[in-house]
């Protein structure tokens, strides 16, 4: 955004120059872990890097999220740690989306997604509703783990983070690309991170948008 500053002095003269001021957006998450119990302290806290991941992902297109971190006991999961289907992703929406939030997009992070065909992420709708009702409100991503030469077991925060940004960019109403190096392609990876200005001006016109 710029700024024009024109001002007039006292023996008649006129001064102008210009600022251009960055505009930052915000919107709301819930990364929900899904059975929370089966998440050692180190895939916790690889899943909090991760979400840095997708927050840098944003930020450098001018947009942000506030994160607020939750999970869904074990014992009251039914299931949905691991999604077998696509209709059990959208029970799960209807079941878990929205519990004491305020207009955040709820993203579950599963043990794993069996539906078939390498998907690794699953979105409700694009754009994602400006709700918590019905079954398209939020996005869900395997956790993708793996164990280290150590033993201990991990999560591939940068996919991770990427796959993320991904469902969420399909919430805020993007559409897959076949741009190289766009975040929206349909199989991105970890370099693929870019987004466009006119992704961004499509996402600020989401509900759940606005300026920080």
């Amino acid at each position: 955004m710029t700024i024009e500053i024109q001002m007039t002095t006292n023996d008649g003269r006129t001064v102008s120059g210009s600022i251009t001021a960055r505009t930052m957006f915000r919107f709301g998450v819930n990364i929900t872990a899904v059975a929370g119990e089966d998440f050692t302290g180190q895939e916790w806290a690889d899943l909090d890097t991760a979400a840095g991941v997708t927050r840098t992902i944003y930020e450098r297109r001018d947009m942000t999220f506030t994160e607020d971190d939750r999970y869904i006991p074990r014992a009251n999961v039914g299931g949905y740690e691991i999604i077998d289907s696509y209709g059990e992703f959208h029970n799960l929406l209807s079941d878990w989306s929205g519990p004491n939030t305020n207009d955040n997009i709820d993203a579950f992070i599963v043990q794993a997604i069996n539906i078939g065909g390498g998907v690794d992420g699953v979105d409700g709708s694009i754009p994602g509703p400006t709700s918590h009702s019905g079954g398209d409100s939020g996005v869900i991503a395997s956790k993708t783990g793996f164990v280290d030469a150590h033993g201990n077991r991990r999560l591939h925060s940068d996919y991770l983070g990427m796959l993320i940004g991904h469902e969420l960019g399909h919430y805020l109403g993007l559409q897959h690309t076949s741009d190289a190096g766009n975040l929206m392609l349909p199989s991105s990876g970890t370099t693929d991170t870019h987004l466009t200005y006119n992704q961004y001006k499509t996402m600020i016109q989401h509900g759940w948008v606005e300026i920080d």
